[in-house]
């Protein structure tokens, strides 16, 4: 199963005060805009397209949008890994107020509760024989608010079935009740009794009603199954799963630059976890498989030789923990970036679709097998995959937003705090701004680079200011790259000023915990630590790719010494060498010569590098030009 992250945005704005002073960081949702195929913001696949029994879809093997293989139109479900709470398998589909296009359903004005999302499956043949049709059962697992934004006692989220006349006849009905608010998901059975509906060309529909103005009222759905052979109570399934995503492989960030990965000890890295689950009566053994793989060189780094979790029982989930990697588990040929693929293989020995009625046999000796594909079984929801990149970027989000987070002050300032373990040339900033109103398209803001936060801002190592483009898509980072590189060692902040009092709003990865540590705010009273809103803000630090580093100081190689660097007008090249070559980071060459001496007050103020030769041997550095 492939699987990349995805969200939507939930939740009614909150305000959160920070300490006892007026300094606030405003949390609001964020709609989510997905690639159309259809019009008017209705996904629609080949309906003249028939399926056959069974029908089985949980969700864990397409992304973002429910397979156009199953589905027939989608006027705005999405599948995300975020909103379900204690999900049978991973993913959910989730339906709430929005469309496909990241527009509401509804005019801001509009009151009371009306037709959001509705997702329908493609035509089903259910002509069967008669001496099966009291066998014939839909089911799906549903759950109201999971984490999201609860909905009220007007909405509900209600299953149609399309009987041999065209006609839409509703079959469950769920209301905004706090009698319906479970902590788990609920499981529905449906005898498909009336002859009505076992037609050719058979459909079920969900569909959700509520606030239809944003992203509210979340109901969500899991493991929708439709087959013959089935009975109402106790139905177990061969079918054992991943529950959740797994935890990510490192401490506090998810992307660090391959410069400095091998300077941070093994505590940066930490056991991760995710939730196995089983939709089976009895007791399974579980044992599982864990791959660590670079992408770009399409490498095996790491294998753990196959392990066993703790059992589990009928019905149940356990949580699995795989044991921390460390540095040198993560070496390669690659000499720039690694793009790991971390691989979980759980082995389940799940196989096709099988007759209920003999629920302990294995898949090769049940009584009936309905469909022999291996593209469609219960095997699907037994692999799982997460990235991390390791290249140019420190990053503690997860590239996905569920929020956006940001100030409405005139020259209110957020601060991000980063640590490195050794020295790396910062050359720019990453920050997604979420296309929310007010756009934030045209605003000038002020990055800066700071070695530690105080109210004079003496220790700023770098500023300049910016204007924010428009146009960025979902979960897409707007760059800014600064004139002048700086080096940074240790810990150092970036922020950002803006000089508006419209709300200027920044990703909020809600997942992270690291917020109330790494985040601050300077409003009007001096810097303050975030103690209140959860999540990171998605604003990232950007270094030079390359494989050598430069510090503050004298920098030397051997009997080589380059200095100063950050250089202003001369750089000094002391010892013995042939020639050298100052070249921009493209590689093209722009000076060139064999003396000690190289003035430099003629190029731009950035980032260049510098290869020293000495008969076979040469040294490339960076350095850092700064009038």
């Amino acid at each position: 199963m492939y699987y990349k992250s995805c969200r939507i945005g939930l939740l009614v704005w909150f305000v959160f005060i920070a300490l006892t002073s007026q300094a606030q960081l405003e949390v609001r949702p964020i709609p989510i805009q997905v690639p159309l195929s259809g019009q008017h913001g209705v996904r629609v696949a080949d309906v003249g397209d028939t399926l056959s029994l069974p029908f089985w879809d949980d969700f864990s093997f397409a992304s973002l949008i429910p397979s156009e293989e199953l589905w027939a139109s989608n006027t705005g479900a999405i599948i995300n890994g975020t909103l379900g709470k204690i999900s049978p398998t991973v993913n959910v589909v989730s339906f709430d107020g929005i469309d496909l296009t990241g527009n509401p359903h509804q005019p801001p004005t509009a009151v009371g509760s009306a037709a959001t999302d509705v997702l329908t499956s493609k035509p089903i043949n259910l002509l069967l024989p008669v001496e099966k049709q009291d066998s014939v059962y839909f089911s799906f697992f549903w759950q109201m608010r999971g984490y999201g934004e609860v909905p009220e006692h007007k909405d509900s989220l209600k299953v149609f079935f399309k009987n041999k006349h065209g006609e839409w006849i509703m079959q469950f009905e769920k209301q905004g009740l706090e009698e319906n608010l479970h902590e788990t998901f609920t499981k529905e059975m449906i005898q498909i009794e009336s002859d009505d509906f076992f037609h050719e060309g058979f459909q079920f529909r969900f569909q959700a009603a509520g606030n239809g103005t944003g992203p509210f009222d979340i109901w969500n759905i899991d493991y929708v199954y439709l087959n013959q052979d089935r009975h109402e109570t106790d139905e177990s399934l061969w079918d054992r799963a991943f529950g959740s995503m797994p935890s990510s492989m490192f401490s506090q960030y998810t992307m660090i630059p391959y410069d400095v990965i091998f300077d941070f000890p093994d505590t940066i890295y930490q056991d991760m976890t995710l939730e196995m689950t089983t939709l089976e009566d009895g007791r399974f053994f579980p044992t599982y498989d864990f791959y660590i793989r670079d992408t770009l060189t399409k490498s095996l780094l790491y294998t753990q030789p196959t392990a066993t979790a703790n059992p589990i029982n009928n019905f149940g989930r356990n949580t699995v923990q795989v044991d921390a990697i460390k540095s040198a588990d993560l070496q390669s040929i690659a000499t720039d970036s690694l793009f790991l693929e971390l691989e979980f293989i759980f082995n389940t020995d799940d196989g096709f679709f099988v007759s209920a009625h003999n629920p302990t046999a294995t898949p090769s000796s049940a009584d009936t097998v309905y469909l022999n594909d291996p593209f469609y079984n219960y095997r699907l929801n037994d692999t799982i995959r997460s990235y991390h990149e390791v290249h140019e970027t420190l990053a503690y989000d997860d590239g996905s937003a569920e929020y956006a987070a940001g100030l409405n002050k005139v020259e209110g300032q957020l601060a991000v705090s980063f640590v490195l373990p050794s020295s790396d040339t910062l050359t720019h900033v990453d920050i997604y701004f979420p296309q929310i109103n007010p756009l934030p398209a045209g605003e000038r803001i002020t990055l800066s680079v700071l070695s530690q936060l105080t109210d004079d801002d003496v220790d700023v190592r770098r500023s300049q200011d910016f204007f924010i483009s428009g146009g960025a898509g979902v979960n897409e980072f707007s760059r800014f790259t600064f004139e002048t590189p700086v080096i940074v060692n240790g810990e150092f902040f970036i922020v950002m000023k803006q000089y508006t009092s419209d709300y200027i709003g920044i990703g909020l990865d809600k997942d992270n915990l690291l917020g109330k540590q790494k985040i601050f705010m300077n409003i009007e009273n001096g810097w303050e630590p975030n103690y209140k809103v959860d999540g990171m803000v998605m604003i990232r630090a950007g270094f030079a790719n390359s494989d050598f580093v430069v510090s503050d100081v004298e920098y030397k190689i051997g009997q080589l010494n380059i200095f100063p660097n950050p250089v202003q007008y001369t750089l000094n090249v002391q010892g013995i060498f042939d020639y050298y070559e100052i070249m921009d980071l493209s590689g093209q060459t722009l000076k060139s010569g064999r003396t000690q001496q190289v003035e430099v007050s003629d190029l731009v103020n950035g980032l260049y590098l510098i290869r020293i030769t000495s008969g076979p041997l040469s040294e490339t550095r960076k350095i850092v030009v700064q009038h």
